[in-house]
């Protein structure tokens, strides 16, 4: 599936999906919308980043006195695209980062500050540099940490990086009934209140435990605890490449649900009608581009008036 870089920063992601006939279907999904996701709210991003030993490699550290070529900063490169999605989620336009699993027993947590979009761009993103690499990989503080930060806000993301096998899963799980129940009151206290925290587990590489993984993303349902609290995500290939990673992330937060505008059509250069939503444009919607258009617009109507945007295709088509 080829991916297009969008040429508009409304967009998020524009996927490319080849057809037999020679067209192709076209995935546009929107960037989030921080009003649509929580509101008038306080909200908060967290993205941690699992810094046990295994996954020293991804970060460019390490392979001894032997390894001829220094693997790049994988991780680095990545988590500075995901901070940055991150800030378009919440009002503050700004997501703490924070590395997990570090000290010798990998149960400690060291932060590495709030940044916004340029915030990212800047920051060093090489493992810990006050605690040492995690000998083991121990979920529980960085998950109290979060949900301690949750008690502070209307909403709260927190996305969860690990390369390897959870330590402490029943630790987790017991933590979880009682914080679901928690939620859940607050929830009910406040009829209008949306779902205030929510939990993104992603596993990278070959040796993820992946029924580890299902097995959180089934805690709700496993327990009877009334609330969605994960999402996991165990089948991530590499840190290589952020837009794997991305996609993941926007599955999370946008969907066809969504509307981002009172109405909108889709056309070719030429003009042809490919799309058309008087109803109310989705944040996330397909189409069929024909057999030789390499480029589409996107005509939005919205109460300010109507805004158009181009994006080409050509380097994929």
């Amino acid at each position: 599936m080829p991916k297009v870089q969008p040429q508009n920063d409304k967009l998020g992601l524009v996927n490319v999906y080849p057809q037999k006939d020679g067209s192709n279907e076209i995935e546009v999904s929107f960037m989030p919308d921080p009003q649509m996701l929580v509101g008038e709210g306080k909200s908060q991003a967290v993205l941690a980043l699992d810094a046990s030993v295994s996954f020293m490699g991804q970060y460019g550290v390490g392979g001894g006195p032997f390894a001829s070529i220094k693997k790049p900063n994988f991780v680095g490169l990545t988590a500075k695209e995901i901070g940055k999605l991150l800030c378009n989620c919440v009002r503050s336009s700004t997501a703490h980062g924070m590395y997990w699993a570090v000290a010798p027993a990998g149960d400690k947590v060291e932060e590495f500050g709030e940044h916004s979009e340029q915030g990212w761009d800047q920051q060093k993103i090489a493992g810990p540099q006050r605690e040492k690499w995690g000998r083991g990989t121990c979920l529980l503080p960085i998950l109290q940490k979060i949900a301690g930060m949750s008690k502070s806000a209307d909403w709260t993301m927190g996305v969860i990086i690990t390369d390897g096998k959870i330590d402490d899963e029943p630790a987790c799980m017991e933590y979880c009934k009682t914080l679901c129940k928690d939620l859940v009151e607050r929830k009910e206290a406040d009829p209008d209140h949306r779902d205030s925290l929510k939990l993104v587990l992603i596993g990278v590489g070959s040796d993820v435990d992946k029924e580890q993984l299902e097995r959180f993303d089934d805690m709700g349902d496993t327990f009877e605890l009334n609330y969605d609290l994960w999402s996991s995500h165990p089948n991530v290939l590499s840190m290589e490449d952020p837009s794997e990673l991305i996609e993941v992330l926007f599955g999370e937060l946008v969907s066809e649900d969504m509307i981002i505008a009172s109405a909108g059509v889709v056309t070719d250069r030429k003009g042809k009608v490919l799309l058309e939503k008087r109803d109310g444009l989705n944040a996330k919607f397909k189409f069929i581009l024909p057999k030789g258009e390499k480029a589409f617009i996107i005509k939005v109507t919205t109460d300010e008036g109507e805004e158009i945007i181009e994006q080409d295709c050509s380097s994929v088509i």
